[in-house]
């Protein structure tokens, strides 16, 4: 073979390495998309809903496609992040009113 054939082999070989990377990686944040659905259809303020949540989606795809440590933090981190946002999420609907006033729970629960 010549080392132009070569070449192109390597190139094609690169190339379809990479897309299977980002397509794994593509999947992998299908949960991440599922959890800022849900949350904009629950949150009181849908658009820092959909900032944060989409910042979170970008950064984990990239950390899911370079691999490494990045990739296996991925997972762990929406699950520590989970029960602080089910919390404020929660207590962001709720209110009390008083004689003193109305209280909100949500800088509380955070």
């Amino acid at each position: 073979m010549a080392s132009i054939d070569l070449d192109r082999l390597r190139t094609q070989a690169r190339i379809a390495y990479e897309w299977a990377r980002i397509r794994d990686a593509l999947l992998g944040i299908v949960p991440a998309v599922a959890l800022v659905a849900l949350t904009l259809c629950v949150a009181e303020r849908p658009s820092s809903s959909l900032a944060f949540g989409s910042l979170m989606i970008v950064m984990s795809g990239a950390m899911l496609w370079y691999g490494r440590a990045p990739q296996r933090a991925v997972l762990p981190g929406i699950a520590a992040g989970l029960l602080p946002l089910v919390m404020a999420l929660c207590a962001n609907q709720v209110h009390s009113c008083g004689p003193d006033g109305c209280t909100s729970w949500c800088v509380p629960a955070c």
